[in-house]
């Protein structure tokens, strides 16, 4: 599995703000092929529902990236959930890419397990709704704030 710094939980927990498909940059060691993406969740709020998707890198941002692959949308459980990409990606070692994370609907606090320390490098367009744009639009960049943890399969 690929996946961001390894935690032992308890470990803190990052809420999901709703209405943003936020990404973090991933770049493989190695050729990998993507089937999808797990997280922890440890707080649901009311009728959530969450997507992953993976965006090409254009030029070290988010913005004007290709979508490459993206999960139905799913209703959370307490836990770990999976999502599975319609289709495996293939990913090219040394090759930057998006991952990316979107909270659609519902109320209330979602909040994902994390790794405790404040990530410093991701960026977010607003999304309202699980049609996603096959080019990410434009993007703001985001820092100090706790981001989300995942396992990609």
């Amino acid at each position: 599995m690929f996946q961001p710094p390894v935690f032992s939980p308890p470990g803190g927990s990052g809420t999901f703000n709703p209405g943003f498909m936020v990404g973090l940059p991933i770049m493989p060691g190695d050729d990998y092929e993507m089937s999808g993406v797990k997280t922890w969740i440890t707080q649901l709020g009311t009728s959530r529902v969450i997507q992953a998707a993976l965006y090409s890198d254009n030029a070290y941002t988010m913005q004007g990236g290709t979508l490459l692959g993206s999960t139905a949308g799913l209703t959370p459980v307490l836990g770990v959930n999976q999502m599975d990409f319609a289709a495996p990606v293939a990913l090219t070692k040394n090759t930057l890419y998006w991952m990316c994370f979107n909270v659609t609907g519902g109320s209330g606090n979602l909040r994902q397990l994390n790794m405790d320390f404040p990530r410093n490098n991701y960026m977010y367009f607003t999304q309202s709704n699980t049609t996603l744009p096959s080019t990410a639009p434009t993007c703001t960049p985001g820092t100090g704030g706790y981001q989300f943890n995942w396992w990609a399969f």
